[in-house]
């Protein structure tokens, strides 16, 4: 796969110019020569072939002979991942995994025994892994990383269009083949649920279960919350690509 870098604009015939840590990446890393061919995207799908035509010191002139190609994976159902948020680079991981597996969007979760409530800024610096994550991957879609929320905001917000599934260790609905079988009869968009370290308190899940929330178990034992995510949303990715190959 050639180099892939990143562009905030519309991908059309003619030049564009890369700024800021994308030309820094381009000409001070990679160390571009003009003439030399490299992959764009755009973050909403959508990636081309350019070739440098000019390099200064924090700019890179780019010239876009066709069109973009679209990336069909805007049509795939969405998959939101709320996670309470882990301790230090354990977050950073998360963010990183959860782009490359092609969670759609993240939303940073505030509960009764959240430990880590993100700033803003952090949030933003978390939205330049996504971008790093998406070059690496082959990914032309952006994550959305979204404000916090709690159980109750995101709950009340989600009711009327999604289905939800909270990640819960010891339920009934305990393996995977009965998550993913339900998640293949699933039309609406999906949001997945994961505590923080301790778990949901019962005021929570019972808020859950009035909202008729489903509970998962994904494994016999008790997961981190990266790894709760992560292990919800590949599931999810699986049964949405499997259903989405069957209907074709």
């Amino acid at each position: 796969m050639a180099s892939r870098y990143y562009y905030e604009g519309s991908l059309q015939p003619g030049n564009i110019e890369l700024t800021d840590s994308e030309a820094h990446h381009l000409i001070h890393v990679k160390r571009a020569r003009v003439g030399e061919c490299i992959e764009v995207f755009d973050g909403q799908g959508n990636a081309v072939e350019a070739e440098v035509i000019e390099l200064k010191k924090k700019l890179a002139v780019l010239k876009i002979d066709q069109q973009f190609r679209h990336d069909e994976e805007q049509s795939r159902l969405e998959i939101v991942l709320a996670s309470a948020i882990p301790k230090s680079d354990r977050f950073r991981w998360l963010i990183e995994k959860a782009t490359e597996i092609g969670v759609t969007q993240f939303i940073p979760l505030i509960t009764q025994r959240s430990v880590v409530s993100p700033r803003n800024s952090k949030l933003e610096k978390h939205r330049q892994y996504v971008i790093e994550a998406c070059k690496q991957s082959g990914r032309n879609h952006l994550m959305q990383i979204s404000a916090s929320m709690t159980l109750n905001e995101l709950c009340t917000e989600s009711e009327k269009t999604t289905q939800i599934f909270v990640g819960h260790p010891g339920t009934t609905f305990a393996s995977l083949e009965q998550f993913q079988q339900c998640l293949k009869t699933t039309t609406t968009s999906l949001l997945l649920v994961v505590g923080p370290e301790g778990g949901l308190t019962n005021q929570e899940l019972n808020l859950l279960d009035d909202k008729n929330v489903i509970r998962v178990c994904c494994s016999p034992h008790i997961l981190r919350i990266e790894t709760a995510g992560l292990v919800m949303s590949t599931v999810a990715v699986c049964a949405v690509n499997s259903n989405a190959e069957t209907k074709k």
